[in-house]
C-alpha cells in the first residue's frame, strides 16, 4: 500500500476512534463525579426540582428535531418498574436498633400524547400522563410508625397535564415551551384537583440544530413544588458521532451514551438522576398530620429498545439505583422531619411504547 494512503488511512482510523472513545471518556468521567457527590450529599441536589424525570424533558420526541439515530420517541407509554427493598432507616433512630425493612417498591407508569397541531414550523402537544407507586414493606419497627405506616397503607399517585410547543425560528433554531400542572399524594381516585395536591412547573429552551447529528440547547425550568418554588437551568446536547455511537444528554440529569445496533434495536446506557413529591394527607395518623414526602435517587442503568412491528417498540431497563435521600416534612412546621435512608438496591423496568414516524 502507497505511504500517502496509509497515512491517509491512519487519519481516519484515528478520527473515528477519537469520535466513539473520547464520548465514552467523558461518560465515565460525569458518571465518577456523580456518584462522588452523590454518595457525599445529604440533601437532594439544588439542580434538582422535586419532580423530575427525564422523560419529562424529553423536547427531541416532541418537537422532532433530532439527530440522526437518535432513540425513538414515545407517543404512548405503558411501563412497570420493579426496585429491590432492603433497610429504610431515619437517621435519627439510635445506633443498634433494627431498621424497618422494605421488600421492594413498585412503579407502574402511563403516558400518551396528542398531537394537535403539527405543522412544519409549529407544533403543539398534549400530554396526558399517571403513575402510582407502592412500598411494600416486610416489618416496620417502632421508630416513626406512624410516618411509615402511613407510606405503607397507601398508593402515592401523580396524574399530569401538560402543553408542549414548539416554534421553528430560522432554517437551524427552535423555541420549546413545556407547561404542566400536576396533582401528587395518596388521595382515592385517578385524579383530585385539591389545591393541597398542585404543583406547577414551566421549562422553556432555545434550541440549536445546524447539522442532522448535532443539536444542542440551553433552558430554563420553574418549578413549585408544594413550599418551594425553583429557576433553574438546563442544557440538552445530542450528537450522533458515527452510524453506532451517539449521545443524549440533559445536563446536569441525564447523561446517557446510545449504541444502535440496527435501524429497529438500540442500546442506552449512563447515569440518570430522578426525584419524585408527595403530599399525604394524615387522617389515619394519631396525630392527623399531613406530610410531604420527597424522594431522590440515582439510576446506572443499560437500556434496549427493539421495534416489534411498525409502531410498536418494548424496552427493558436494568441496574443500580442509589436511594440517597428520602424525607418526611410536616406540613404545619416544615423544620420538623426526619430522613429515612434506603439501602441502594437493583432495579428492573419493562415497557411498551408507540412511537409514530418523524
Amino acid at each position: 500500500m502507497p505511504i500517502k494512503k496509509r497515512m491517509t488511512k491512519n487519519r481516519i482510523g484515528c478520527k473515528v476512534l477519537l469520535n466513539t472513545r473520547l464520548p465514552i471518556f467523558i461518560l465515565l468521567c460525569i458518571c465518577f463525579l456523580t456518584l462522588h457527590f452523590t454518595l457525599t450529599a445529604q440533601t437532594p441536589p439544588i439542580f434538582l426540582p422535586d419532580d423530575f424525570d427525564y422523560e419529562a424533558e424529553d423536547v427531541g420526541c416532541v418537537c422532532n428535531p433530532g439527530v440522526i439515530n437518535k432513540s425513538p420517541g414515545k407517543g404512548l407509554l405503558i411501563e412497570y418498574k420493579l426496585t429491590s427493598g432492603g433497610g429504610f432507616t431515619p437517621d435519627e433512630v439510635a445506633a443498634g436498633i433494627s431498621p424497618s425493612k422494605i421488600n421492594n417498591l413498585a412503579r407502574l407508569r402511563f403516558r400518551l400524547k396528542i398531537p394537535v397541531v403539527i405543522k412544519p414550523k409549529v407544533k403543539f402537544l398534549i400530554g396526558l400522563d399517571h403513575f402510582r407507586e407502592q412500598y411494600h414493606f416486610n416489618f416496620i419497627q417502632p421508630a416513626f410508625a406512624e410516618q411509615l405506616n402511613l407510606l405503607a397503607s397507601t398508593t402515592l399517585k401523580t396524574s399530569r397535564l401538560t402543553g408542549y410547543f414548539l416554534q421553528s425560528v430560522g432554517e437551524s433554531n427552535y423555541i420549546g415551551l413545556q407547561v404542566r400542572g400536576a396533582f401528587s399524594g395518596n388521595y382515592d381516585g385517578i385524579i383530585n384537583t385539591d389545591s393541597y395536591f398542585n404543583q406547577i412547573r414551566a421549562s422553556v429552551i432555545w434550541g440549536v440544530k445546524k447539522r442532522d447529528d448535532l443539536e444542542w440547547g440551553i433552558g430554563l425550568v420553574y418549578s413549585d413544588n408544594f413550599s418551594r418554588k425553583r429557576i433553574l437551568p438546563f442544557l440538552l446536547y445530542n450528537r450522533t458521532y458515527n452510524e453506532r455511537w451517539g449521545l443524549e444528554a440533559a445536563f446536569p440529569v441525564s447523561v446517557l451514551m446510545r449504541y444502535n445496533f440496527t435501524p429497529t434495536s438500540l442500546l442506552l446506557f449512563g447515569p440518570e438522576l430522578s426525584s419524585s413529591a408527595y403530599a399525604l394527607r394524615g387522617e389515619q395518623t394519631l396525630g392527623n398530620d399531613d406530610y410531604y414526602f420527597r424522594h431522590t435517587e440515582l439510576e446506572f442503568g443499560v437500556k434496549y429498545e427493539r421495534q416489534l412491528r411498525s409502531w410498536f417498540w418494548a424496552s427493558i431497563h436494568g441496574g443500580l439505583q442509589i436511594n440517597f435521600d428520602s424525607r418526611y416534612e410536616k406540613v404545619i412546621n416544615l423544620e420538623e422531619l426526619f430522613e429515612p435512608d434506603l439501602i441502594t438496591g437493583v432495579f428492573l423496568k419493562i415497557g411498551l411504547f408507540l412511537s409514530p414516524p418523524d
